[in-house]
């Protein structure tokens, strides 16, 4: 009987499993990395069990030191399994997954210096995790 069990509880997990890889389609994956540099792309992207939910809100956090230059900012392409929002007036874009497997998009980062708050929602309407990265 506990064999059922674990099994059970097992395949359960999996099936609402979140992994980042390193590195995907696009280069290295920011989901799952610290420093990042601007004006380089990279990939965005999870993998999602057949059951997860992946939701992840970008606030940028830099500071226009140039009124000659935009304020730093991402950029984005090639969404694939991503739904994502216009940026906000509140200088926030949400990224949220629509499929199962693999969901990436090429991301780049622009202006110098650059900062945002990554806030991961997994398998939850709360966070889970947050980083900051800076450009």
């Amino acid at each position: 009987m506990n064999c059922i069990d674990i099994y059970s509880f097992n395949f359960l997990r999996k099936r609402k499993e979140i992994t980042y890889p390193t590195s995907m389609t696009y280069g290295d994956n920011i989901l799952a990395m610290d420093n990042i540099t601007q004006g380089k792309d990279y990939s965005f992207g999870a993998k999602l069990g057949k059951k997860a939910s992946l939701k992840i809100v970008m606030s940028n956090l830099s500071v226009q030191t140039n009124t000659n230059f935009p304020k730093p900012v991402w950029f984005y392409s090639n969404q694939q399994g991503w739904t994502v929002s216009n940026y906000g007036s509140d200088d926030t874009q949400t990224f949220t997954s629509n499929k199962a497997g693999d969901v990436i998009l090429d991301i780049s980062f622009n202006g110098s210096p650059g900062s945002c708050k990554i806030d991961y929602y997994e398998n939850s309407s709360s966070v889970t995790k947050t980083k900051t990265l800076n450009w």
